[in-house]
């Protein structure tokens, strides 16, 4: 579609085109593009500048299926259930298996799994900064929930721990002998491993920060938080003595309908500028992978 055509859909919550930057893709060793040009919000500098430099790919999202269809089999084919529900989509998006409702595993839990299974010599850690979402969920390991500048935090699902007042679930149930208790050693041993990363974690990131700390703190926004915690860790990789970490961050803000949703884009551009800026400072530029994606996206024309 021209700028004129995205004019005439968005109507008056169109960006004007002084707040687009455009990005140019190349048609070499790749399919045919449906246009020359393509146009950014201008809050997204640091995708484009990351695009231009061949670091950066774009694609767009055309939100959970199950199986691709056409308009004409819309009433007929399998599709995801209550799809218009942020929280099904988050999680449809998070497991890329909506048939499978919540029992998949995550995406991103799923890669860990292979990558152990492929590689049984080396060691992988996945992280979540201030929640325990669908994408870190896996087989083979436990994801270690960060808290923003904190840098080690508790699950909630550890946290519903008090609801059982007295202990008596606790005493009863987990601190049984072991041969009393199947549930119980096995529940107690992720608690011992969930314990002893928190540990670990906590002595090492309290001597250590990141490269760009002071860009971050000069940011001061969640995501550079989250961010910063993320390079810190990654700082200590090697005394972590990890293969491969795994790190999901989430912000938001973005379901305005409408308008405004660029506002968002902003702080999310500048702590990846930033986020860059750190791992080419510590070396790890090359080796680092950065996806972004969204639960859905939005029509053209407003919608909501």
């Amino acid at each position: 579609v021209s700028y004129a055509g995205y004019r005439s859909y968005r109507g008056p919550v169109g960006l004007e085109l002084s707040e687009l930057v455009s990005i140019t893709p190349s048609v070499a060793n790749s399919h045919p593009q449906p246009c020359s040009n393509f146009l950014l919000s201008a809050n997204l500098s640091s995708v484009a500048d990351m695009f231009a430099a061949g670091d950066a790919a774009v694609f767009p999202n055309v939100g959970n299926m199950i199986h691709p269809f056409t308009r004409a089999e819309k009433e007929t084919a399998e599709i995801p259930p209550y799809r218009s529900a942020h929280n099904f989509a988050q999680r449809h998006a998070q497991n890329m298996a909506a048939q499978y409702g919540s029992g998949a595993k995550g995406v991103m839990g799923k890669i860990a799994d292979f990558y152990i299974e492929e590689n049984p010599d080396h060691s992988a850690f996945l992280y979540a900064v201030d929640q325990y979402p669908t994408i870190v969920k896996a087989n083979t390991l436990d994801a270690t929930v960060l808290k923003g500048k904190a840098g080690v935090g508790v699950p909630d699902e550890m946290k519903s721990f008090n609801k059982f007042g007295d202990g008596d679930f606790i005493k009863d149930t987990l601190f049984q002998d072991p041969a009393q208790s199947y549930f119980g050693e096995h529940y107690m041993a992720s608690f011992k491993e969930m314990l002893r990363m928190t540990n670990m974690l906590r002595w090492r990131l309290e001597s250590v920060e990141s490269e760009m700390s002071d860009e971050y703190n000069d940011l001061s926004t969640p995501i550079a938080d989250h961010f910063d915690i993320v390079s810190r860790v990654i700082k200590t990789r090697g005394d972590l003595k990890s293969n491969r970490d795994f790190f999901f961050l989430q912000v938001g803000g973005y379901d305005t309908h409408k308008s405004g949703y660029e506002l968002g884009t902003r702080p999310l551009n500048n702590a990846l500028g930033v986020f860059k800026d750190e791992m080419v400072a510590q070396g790890t530029w090359p080796n680092t992978v950065v996806v972004a994606f969204s639960d859905f996206g939005r029509t053209l024309n407003s919608n909501g």
